[in-house]
């Protein structure tokens, strides 16, 4: 039997963005901050445990798209154009990834590029 006790959980803080001030601002009264963001996490662990599988190939040009890239909305919304863009595998490689990515929700474009450690 072990002597090791439970930490104590470390307190978080993060930087109030303005996505998390309209958490706040729109949270049911009733409701505690922590048990939002709870419910927002556990949505978003769903969301990505839905990943699109990819060939090998197409890992290596996403993360080539990916490395030096800004993720943010209009990156996510305009994936495919940034694939075509990439200076990785061949141009018919890149169009044949673009094309799956174009049709993709933008969920499943989130977990792709989380999928990749982005």
């Amino acid at each position: 039997m072990s002597n090791v006790t439970n930490p104590t959980p470390k307190r978080v803080t993060f930087r109030n963005s303005p996505p998390v001030q309209a958490v706040i601002d729109t949270k049911r009264k009733e409701q505690s901050l922590a048990a939002r963001m709870a419910t927002i996490t556990d949505r978003y662990a769903m969301l990505l445990s839905d990943v699109p599988l990819i060939s090998d190939n197409e890992r290596h040009i996403l993360c080539a798209t990916l490395c030096k890239a800004v993720i943010d909305h209009s990156f996510i919304r305009f994936l495919a154009n940034e694939i075509r863009q990439v200076d990785a595998g061949s141009e018919a490689e890149r169009e044949f990834l673009a094309s799956r990515v174009d049709i993709m929700a933008t969920g499943e474009r989130i977990a792709l590029i989380e999928s990749m450690g982005f």
